[in-house]
């Protein structure tokens, strides 16, 4: 039954990748507290026409796609931060293994280091550093579910992201990347942002 189960899912990632991968979808609720927005839950996300012109070094060509579901997965939490006035934000996995990964805070640690064997030749970590979190070593896709917690100020006690230095390191490279140059489908692809759904937590 293990076995099965393990089948479907590696199904399931594959078909996430040849499909889904090419046609921009993410899907997210804003996570409210009290009525006011505290953060947000991001679902299986990916863009649209990934470019695979200079990408070499890969072990599998899946990984190109998992760098671009990072990308925007974390592009789409640092702008709603921002918008709502939230300078820092806490990243969480509540579907992994480990719900606790080692602290990582930059998009460039978090494609090195989770799942890194799978990822590129440059890599000095051949393991997963996060604690199998999301759908665990050995798959190369990214987190099935990531939330995220904002935060006003700076906690020197938690690992935090920084909202600004986020976008300012993706949205160089991000419609070159995954969106291979696209810029009219990459801004109606921004429209989404603001079809998320809310979700009241406790």
């Amino acid at each position: 039954m293990k076995k099965i189960w393990s089948v479907l899912l590696l199904t399931l990632v594959l078909s996430l990748f040849s499909g889904c991968a090419r046609t921009g979808v993410i899907t997210a609720d804003m996570l409210l507290k009290d009525n006011k927005v505290s953060g947000i839950s991001t679902k299986i996300v990916s863009g649209k026409k990934v470019s695979l012109s200079g990408e070499h070094g890969y072990q599998d060509e899946a990984n190109v796609y998992y760098k671009c579901n990072m990308k925007i997965r974390l592009h789409a939490i640092a702008t709603k931060a921002l918008e709502n006035g939230y300078p820092y934000f806490v990243v969480v996995y509540p579907k992994g293994s480990n719900k606790n990964p080692v602290a990582i805070t930059s998009l460039t640690q978090s494609i090195h280091y989770c799942v890194a064997g799978y990822y590129d030749e440059k890599t000095d970590f051949l393991v997963d550093k996060c604690g199998h979190i999301g759908l665990g070593r050995g798959i190369p896709a990214s987190p099935i579910l990531v939330e995220a917690y904002f935060y006003k100020k700076r906690n020197p006690i938690i690992a935090m992201w920084d909202a600004k230095k986020v976008l300012a390191e993706i949205t160089p490279t991000l419609v070159k990347e995954c969106w291979d140059g696209d810029q009219k489908t990459f801004n109606k692809f921004l429209l989404k942002y603001n079809e998320f759904g809310e979700d009241e937590i406790d």
